[in-house]
């Protein structure tokens, strides 16, 4: 084989991999440059417990749905059922309650986030509904029943941590979506996850999210909903 060929062959050999890597960058970059849009301009939250209070006391105890993709032990769930104490308020937990379904990084793979199928307790709350499965497996058939009460706000948590599960829970609950929602991404800053979901959730939709409230660590978003007319 000439030694050209063999040029070609271990370029071509090496091209998904190189083309993996710039996409990062972009997105790395194109995270940066989304974050210094709004530097100093959103008000800050010490960490993520803090910014969901936060939110919590501005809607005080409006009827809301609240929906939580990726559950987990239910830290940031249950505050949320046990503050806001409106009988009309729903609280939807989505998990699959024994683990990632696939690798997030190297430090977390596959099964990582396990409860051994133990659901966070609720002391007896009848607003609370967990739905255990992959959101592929569960949202869509959860959905077929659900309808929106005309005065519900919907506030809608991802913490779904990889791409697959937070592009598919936005593009899930999207037709529910109305302005004056609420979107929080646990982990907005891992750009090839949260972050790349949400981009493409903006790009693809009549949805615009306008962030009013962050974490200092830049992990934690919160997102108002705003609908514009085609």
């Amino acid at each position: 084989m000439s030694f050209s060929k063999l040029v070609l062959r271990k370029i071509l050999f090496q091209f998904p991999s190189w083309l993996e890597k710039f996409s990062h960058v972009n997105r790395s970059l194109r995270f940066q440059n989304f974050e210094n849009r709004f530097l100093g301009k959103l008000d800050l939250s010490n960490n993520r417990q803090d910014l969901h209070s936060t939110i919590r006391r501005k809607l005080g105890n409006i009827p809301i749905d609240y929906f939580e993709f990726g559950v987990y032990s239910g830290k940031s769930f249950l505050p949320w059922l046990e503050e806001n104490k409106n009988p009309s308020s729903k609280f939807y937990g989505f998990d699959t309650f024994t683990g990632l379904p696939e690798d997030w990084d190297r430090n977390r793979p596959k099964g990582t986030f396990d409860t051994n199928d133990t659901v966070p307790d609720t002391k007896g709350d009848h607003r609370a509904t967990f739905i255990k499965g992959t959101f592929q497996e569960t949202l869509y058939k959860f959905l077929d029943n659900y309808v929106r009460a005309e005065d519900i706000h919907l506030i809608i948590h991802i913490d779904c941590d990889i791409f697959t599960g937070a592009i598919y829970s936005l593009f899930g609950i999207e037709p529910y979506l109305k302005s004056g929602d609420i979107i929080i991404f646990d982990e907005f800053k891992d750009h090839n996850n949260e972050f790349r979901a949400f981009e493409i959730f903006t790009l693809s939709t009549n949805i615009e999210l306008q962030p009013f409230l962050k974490s200092k660590s830049n992990n934690q978003w919160a997102f108002a909903v705003h609908r514009t007319v085609y």
